[in-house]
């Protein structure tokens, strides 16, 4: 089931346990080096200089433990999920560079074929998804659907299974389908399926910082909606120099592909309100080029300082 990241396991890999939720290729885009980035740190107020791969990752996000499963068997088909997200960002990756190539040469307008836009888009989904709030969120929704009497005779039967066959407990198996569950492109009206279909009536245009001043987080989107909870505009920064922005209805005078450069005032004032939008523990780490910008977005930003967890949260996580 390739949509859905499973596939044969394969018994030579080594278990990744740090699986990071916004791509390691693209938090380089935002890197002064290719291989350091600049971090602000909205919990601690510091700012700092570290790796790739030291932020933005939780252990085994995408993985569940087999509960008194056998030695060898640690994890239930360990990194399927983090292996079918490595393909898929490969793939953007390489449409992302040529993207911010093209946006250095061309005066006016990048027009994406079908497949490049949905490639784009379906790499803008997965960075809504990945996110550890957006996760716990939505598998929180979909709580109690185990309890069903249907699934509990099922799991009663299957504990019976994997008791003769020292599989360890079944209901690791449903977690872990569970958090599989959500990334199945295959399941019509699936978490998946719901949050990717709400890009397929938008439109793009591309915003360019000729100062390199965009910056990347933890959660690297921002999503602006209606008073219905609608969302009406996402903006993703692809690279410190590009971004695209899509609109669910255009506004007049814009033409789809159309390369924007807003105003130095303009970019600083949207990045103080994204840095300031989202709760601590779903958008910690800002990432950017410069120090300046950082430091900027550290002294002007305003601070949402509640947990996710607290309730007074809802936004995009209204479902």
């Amino acid at each position: 089931m390739r949509n859905g990241f499973i596939e044969k396991k394969r018994i030579d890999d080594k278990h990744t346990e740090d699986q990071h939720y916004v791509p390691r290729f693209l938090l380089r885009n935002f890197s002064f080096n290719k291989k350091q980035v600049l971090v602000w740190d909205r919990k601690t107020q510091k700012i700092f200089t570290t790796s790739t791969e030291a932020i933005c990752f939780a252990k085994d996000l995408y993985d569940q433990k087999w509960e008194n499963g056998a030695e060898d068997e640690k994890y239930i088909l360990g990194n399927q999920i983090e292996r079918g997200f490595a393909d898929e960002e490969h793939k953007a990756s390489i449409l992302i560079h040529d993207l911010v190539q093209k946006a250095r040469t061309y005066q006016r307008k990048i027009v994406l074929c079908n497949g490049e836009k949905k490639l784009l888009y379906d790499f803008i989904t997965d960075l809504y998804m990945r996110n550890p709030v957006i996760m716990r969120t939505i598998l929180e929704f979909y709580s109690g659907v185990e309890d069903e009497p249907d699934l509990c005779n099922l799991q009663r039967t299957l504990k019976l299974i994997f008791d003769l066959w020292g599989w360890g407990d079944p209901e690791s198996m449903v977690k872990y389908s569970k958090i599989n569950m959500l990334f199945n492109r295959d399941i019509s009206g699936g978490p998946y399926d719901t949050e990717r279909k709400r890009l397929d009536s938008f439109s793009y245009v591309f915003w360019v910082s000729p100062d390199d001043e965009f910056v990347t987080s933890c959660f690297p989107l921002q999503i602006l909606s209606d008073k219905d909870a609608q969302w009406i505009r996402v903006i993703v920064p692809l690279s410190a120099g590009f971004a695209v922005v899509l609109f669910k209805d255009l506004p007049v005078g814009l033409e789809e592909g159309l390369l924007l450069t807003p105003s130095r005032q303009d970019i600083q004032m949207w990045m103080q309100y994204f840095a300031g939008q989202y709760p601590v523990d779903m958008a910690r780490h800002f990432v950017g080029k410069k120090a300046s910008t950082l430091e900027m977005l550290k002294s002007k930003s305003p601070q949402i300082n509640f947990s996710s967890k607290s309730g007074r949260f809802n936004g995009i996580l209204q479902r």
